[in-house]
This record gives structure tokens, C-alpha cells and sequence, in this order.
């Protein structure tokens, strides 16, 4: 592998467990909409589901913020479930559900700070870039104790832009001073490694319990099970 100044991850599913967030919104539903016909869970996983694919397709519209995706995701979610509610309204479930998710978040299984402390001692920059709000990642990586690890945090919302848009990429590379022959972009996602691969950084697919994409994951991308293993990986 060639040498790594700068190590770029990605944060929801390649840090940090997301999982967490399914039945902080159940919890939500069921406190607000007793009355959904024991709809809730179901309505919490095709919220992050929705919340999922608005945010894949979000680079090719323009730009809205992350807290409005997922507030039109549970909108059509509950929307499904035979209850309508405002917009406002929607916003509101989505923050409390954020707040209570905070309480206990987890990193993946395969990274502790530990981890991340060896990482961050091997390169010059250790960043993170992520389709998120500003409003929603700081108090997240507060909580998780990360707040000095990462030395440059981009995030959607400052640059208007979602991977695979280059925008973002290029940000991250503005701040970290770095050259994209010597930085490397973690993700869980192909797609979003494509749009670092654009501007001729190198990806690690961390692909833990599935077979890659090879339509859409970039030549010459490495492939990790285990994020683990990327020590060594970076070594070679």
C-alpha cells in the first residue's frame, strides 16, 4: 500500500453503530402515537431505511440538511402507518429520538479507542467525513470521547455537499493540508468511496458481513472484514 499521511473515515456503520437508533425511535412513536395499531417498530426501521436512501440520493438534489431528510423519512414512514403528521412535528421526533440514542451510543464492534489512538500516532491527520448535521455529530463524538482524536471533521452540512460529491472530499483534503496520493478515505459504503477515488485518494472498504459490490466499489480498493486489521494493512 502506498504511504498514508492522511486517514479519512467515515462515521455511521464504519465507527459507530447505528443500530442503536431503530428502537430510540420506537420508543418515540410509542410514547407520542400510542395508537398506532402496534406499528411502531416497523415505522422506526423503514424511517432509518428512508433515512438511508434520501441520504444516497441527497448529492444529486439540492442540498437540504440531514435533519429535514430524515424528518421527511419519518413523515412518510408514519405516513404508511396510517397517521400524518407536520413537518415541524416530524423534526421535533427526529431530535428527541437523536437525544435519547445519545444516551448509550456504540462503536462498532471491531474499533474501541484504542483503536483509534494507534491510528492517529501512524499518520500526520486523522479525519472524519460524514453526511450528518453539524448539530447531531459534535455532541455524538462528545459522548463517544473522540472529541480530540479526530484533528479535521468535515461534515455535510458546513460543506452543502453529501458523498460522493468530490466537494466534500476536496474539504477534507483543504484542511487537513493533505495531497490525495497520500490520504486514504474508510468506508462501509462503495458509493461513497467512488466520490474519494475521484479525486485520486485511495479507499478501504470495511465490508464486515456481506460480499462487496464490485460494480460499484473503486479499482484498487483494499477490502477489510475487520477494521482491526487496518494497522497492518497500513503497514504493508
Amino acid at each position: 500500500m502506498k504511504r498514508t499521511d492522511h486517514l479519512f473515515f467515515d462515521l455511521g456503520d464504519t465507527l459507530v453503530d447505528l443500530k442503536g437508533l431503530v428502537p430510540a425511535m420506537e420508543a418515540e412513536l410509542k410514547r407520542d402515537f400510542p395508537g398506532l395499531g402496534g406499528k411502531h417498530r416497523t415505522a422506526a426501521i423503514q424511517w432509518v431505511v428512508r433515512t438511508a436512501e434520501g441520504t444516497r440520493q441527497a448529492y444529486t438534489a439540492a442540498f437540504r440538511p440531514g435533519i429535514d431528510i430524515a424528518a421527511t423519512a419519518i413523515s412518510e414512514a408514519l405516513s404508511m402507518a396510517g397517521r400524518e403528521i407536520e413537518f415541524d412535528t416530524a423534526r421535533s421526533l427526529v431530535r428527541r429520538c437523536w437525544t435519547s440514542y445519545l444516551r448509550a451510543p456504540k462503536f462498532c464492534d471491531d474499533v474501541t479507542n484504542d483503536l483509534l489512538m494507534s491510528l492517529r500516532k501512524r499518520v500526520k491527520t486523522l479525519g472524519l467525513v460524514t453526511d450528518s448535521d453539524d448539530s447531531m455529530v459534535r455532541p455524538l463524538l462528545a459522548r463517544l470521547g473522540l472529541e480530540s482524536l479526530f484533528d479535521v471533521v468535515v461534515v455535510s452540512e458546513t460543506v452543502r455537499a453529501y458523498k460522493p460529491d468530490a466537494a466534500i472530499y476536496r474539504e477534507a483534503l483543504r484542511r487537513s493540508t493533505g495531497d490525495p496520493e497520500t490520504s486514504q478515505f474508510v468506508s462501509d459504503s462503495e458509493l461513497d468511496l467512488r466520490g474519494a477515488a475521484s479525486i485520486g485518494m485511495g479507499t478501504i472498504l470495511i465490508c464486515r458481513s456481506r460480499n462487496p459490490d464490485q460494480g460499484l466499489l473503486p479499482p484498487g480498493s483494499a477490502v477489510l472484514s475487520d477494521l482491526r486489521d487496518l494497522p497492518k494493512l497500513l503497514a504493508t
